[in-house]
């Protein structure tokens, strides 16, 4: 049997304090497990949800290799698509965080922030598309 997703926030946190690892995603501007975990998009249903409907992309019929051309001239519809698409089924990670921290006053703590965070990046999505469009516009 598949194991429950779960994604230790104390473990993570000492990965991401980690030298090494904090040079790899300073330009992904992620500082903390916070600003790590906000790219979370779904779970396993979720995302089985989401693709569900999605065609295969097999030898036989290589979707994939044609899609290109297809789409050429409606790219920038199916970036906006694929955008809200996301934004629409994108959830927060906070059902699948443990060992949030020691005290209960800790774990509310880091439930608050997750979800405020979670909630503004929703928010930013919708934004930055926005913004991109109207910059494609002007060009």
């Amino acid at each position: 049997a598949r194991e429950k997703l779960e994604i230790d926030l104390a473990l993570l946190r000492g990965k991401i304090e980690a030298a090494h690892i904090q040079g790899e995603l300073k330009d992904l501007y992620v500082n903390d497990p916070i600003d790590f975990l906000d790219w979370f998009a779904m779970g396993e249903e979720a995302l089985a949800r989401y693709v569900e409907d999605a065609r295969i992309n097999t030898d036989n019929h290589p979707f994939l290799e044609f899609a290109p051309a297809m789409f050429y001239f409606l790219s920038t519809q199916f970036q906006i698509q694929n955008t809200l698409s996301i934004r629409d089924s994108r959830e927060s990670v906070l059902p699948f965080l443990i060992n949030m921290g020691e005290t209960p006053e800790e774990i509310s703590a880091v439930a608050e922030e997750v979800q405020e965070r979670y909630e503004a990046t929703q928010d930013r999505i919708v934004e930055d598309l926005m913004t991109w469009l109207s910059r494609f516009r002007e060009e």
